[in-house]
């Protein structure tokens, strides 16, 4: 599209300088203005259709950006959720899997959008690097064989055996170098310039807040399935309570045959300082 937009401008500037050459020289103008008139219009129709496209790619890349994000978000989560602790607590409670009803946590899907779109950002910085370099590669390649054509040259003219052909050639191959230089720089100064250091920097921090928010919400998650661990063992204890009442037990101290276990005494003892009690 964007070929048939440059090929109508050139067409039009034309016609345009047609015009204006008539109207100086005193010249019938009506077809040049018919001719302006119609390029301007295929160009303007060109336009649009070019910014309808745009518009519809981009929509497409969007949708496609938000659904990895879900699905990279969704992969996170799932695996926070599916510990080895939520199984072992779901049976425990007879419980549906937490993964199965859960909605991406928002925070973590804003993240995973922002690794997806700086990992597009990166490929799309690391194939327009690829082009440069391999245009800077083939003035390079012209360049090689331009010196080794000037060298057979001279190796010709030494042995006596330069033809009339190598005479003309050697007049230009210097000035041909030059030039190819010079464009070889230019092409090089393009692609160090376009190297991505940028996005993979941006990717990289992407990453590591990506990271950071899955963390956050691991241990949000850890601090709920521990809460509920606890309600579910508040809830066991007083059915052991009851269980031994009704054993014909008269006092709450006979309960007292549970014995939690060591580790699980331990850490309630040391928290003991941080919960205030």
């Amino acid at each position: 599209m964007s070929t048939q937009i440059d090929q109508l401008n050139t067409e039009l500037k034309a016609a345009q300088a047609a015009l204006d050459a008539a109207l100086v020289a005193g010249e019938p103008s009506r077809s040049h203005r018919n001719e302006v008139a119609r390029l301007e219009a295929e160009l303007a129709t060109a336009q649009q259709a070019e910014a309808a496209e745009k518009a519809a790619s981009a929509a497409q890349e969007a949708a496609k950006a938000q659904a990895d994000a879900r699905a990279l978000a969704s992969t996170q989560q799932i695996a926070l959720i599916t510990t080895e602790a939520d199984v072992a607590l779901g049976e425990i409670a007879a419980e549906q899997p937490v993964a199965a009803v859960v909605d991406v946590d928002p925070l973590l899907l804003s993240a995973a959008e922002g690794v997806v779109l700086a990992r597009t950002a990166l490929e799309r910085a690391q194939l327009r690097h690829g082009e440069l370099s391999k245009a800077a590669g083939r003035i390079q390649a012209a360049a090689t064989r331009k010196t080794e054509e000037r060298d057979a040259i001279k190796a010709r003219a030494l042995a006596k055996t330069a033809t009339a052909d190598d005479g003309l050639a050697i007049l230009t191959i210097d000035e041909d170098l030059a030039d190819l230089e010079h464009s070889l720089s230019a092409a090089r100064d393009k692609a160090n310039a376009a190297i991505p250091a940028v996005e993979q920097g941006a990717l990289a921090a992407a990453e590591q807040n990506l990271a950071r928010v899955r963390g956050q919400l691991a241990y949000s998650l850890a601090e709920a399935r521990l809460k509920r661990v606890e309600q579910l063992f508040l809830a066991a204890h007083s059915e052991m309570v009851a269980a031994h009442q009704a054993g014909g037990a008269t006092s709450y101290l006979g309960a007292g045959r549970y014995v939690p276990a060591r580790e699980f005494r331990d850490l309630v003892l040391s928290q003991r300082a941080y919960w205030g009690v």
